[in-house]
């Protein structure tokens, strides 16, 4: 190599290696850092995009219940698949930790198969089968 490329490499060493330590001090801290699930039966642990310390963006948290899907300031909103802890589920879309919109609702029983429901909810009520 010749002095041309080697001296400015020499004089900027000390700053390129004080980004290179802010960069992967600044990566470790976006890694590390906790999400806070709102949901009471959803707080345990978390895996997923964050945002200002909440669940916001793609992720599942598990606790006593299991959410994986989209999240937005700590809690279920958006698209995905909320199981409660007595096997209940329901896939279809969420509007602050509510179901809210088109979605399919399944409940276990037992000894009988499974009870299907596909519709509408609002404010996490069963409004029907078509939207109104």
């Amino acid at each position: 190599m010749s002095d041309y490329f080697k001296l400015p490499l020499m004089r900027n060493s000390s700053l390129t290696f004080a980004l290179l330590v802010l960069g992967l001090w600044w990566s470790a801290e976006g890694w590390s850092q906790d999400c806070v699930v709102e949901l009471s039966a959803l707080k345990g642990s978390y895996e997923g995009d964050c945002r200002n310390g909440k669940a916001h963006g793609k992720g599942k948290a598990v606790g006593t219940d299991k959410y994986e899907g989209e999240f937005r300031s700590g809690l279920p909103d958006g698209q995905g698949s909320y199981t409660w802890s007595n096997g209940n589920s329901f896939t279809g879309k969420f509007s602050k930790g509510l179901r809210e919109g088109k979605g399919t609702m399944i409940y276990k029983r037992v000894q009988a198969p499974d009870s299907t429901v596909t519709g509408y909810w609002r404010k996490d009520q069963y409004a029907g089968k078509n939207e109104k």
